[in-house]
């Protein structure tokens, strides 16, 4: 933040001091941000230039961002892997919790949007706490007299975590925290088996030539 000197700072506002709603509580001199219009456009060019930047530390082409993110997503992918085909054995429902750095979330973000069915966003920008990446697996139950197996089906969602796009303008509220953004869905329901073979794909090209194990 900057720091000017009370008398300095109030010639900047052209209605004078700030007045408290309470005549007997205190008075707060405005916040340079909302009175310099410079720092304000320094402020979203630099988020434009982050937003720019950060996505393209891991891969420019698409290319680069599939190679670097097998390279750092594999023991993930096999626990993704793992827990997916678990799915249809299980006699409840059941919730998985992964938890990792940015970089990671970074790489297999870049892995999801890689997809073929992949939906790509306007704009993930920044992602902040709490940002998580969803695969839900949805069941189907035909009609028991059709004799159908179940059918089972995943869909991607994200959410790039606790934010506001406007933060200069927001208004915080008795709780001091960011509301984590809703989340939007990357794909359309997919049947599970393709998912596994999608990612199973991703593990082979990376161990290919390698001793990864089995």
């Amino acid at each position: 933040r900057i720091f000017m000197p009370t008398d300095e700072l109030m010639q900047l506002t052209p209605d004078g001091p700030a007045q408290s709603p309470s005549s007997s509580g205190p008075t707060y001199p405005p916040d340079l941000l909302l009175v310099q219009p410079d720092v304000r456009a320094l402020y979203y060019r630099a988020r434009l230039l982050f937003d720019y930047v950060t996505r393209r530390e891991f891969g420019i082409e698409p290319a680069q961002r599939r190679q670097i993110g097998i390279q750092a997503s594999v023991p993930l992918l096999r626990q993704l892997i793992s827990d997916l085909q678990a799915v249809p054995l299980a006699p409840h429902a059941c919730t998985r919790l992964y938890f990792t750095k940015e970089s990671h979330v970074h790489t297999l973000l870049n892995l999801v949007l890689l997809m073929p069915t992949a939906a790509a966003p306007d704009d993930v920008g920044e992602l902040d706490y709490l940002t998580h990446i969803m695969f839900e697996v949805y069941e189907r139950t035909p009609d028991i007299d059709a004799g159908v197996e179940r059918e089972y089906s995943v869909r991607i969602g994200f959410s790039p975590g606790a934010g506001c796009l406007h933060i200069l303008d927001t208004a915080m509220d008795a709780t001091h925290a960011l509301k984590v953004l809703p989340r939007r869905n990357f794909t359309r329901h997919m049947p599970l088996d393709d998912v596994i073979l999608m990612l199973r794909g991703l593990v082979d090209d990376e161990c290919a030539g390698k001793d990864c194990g089995p």
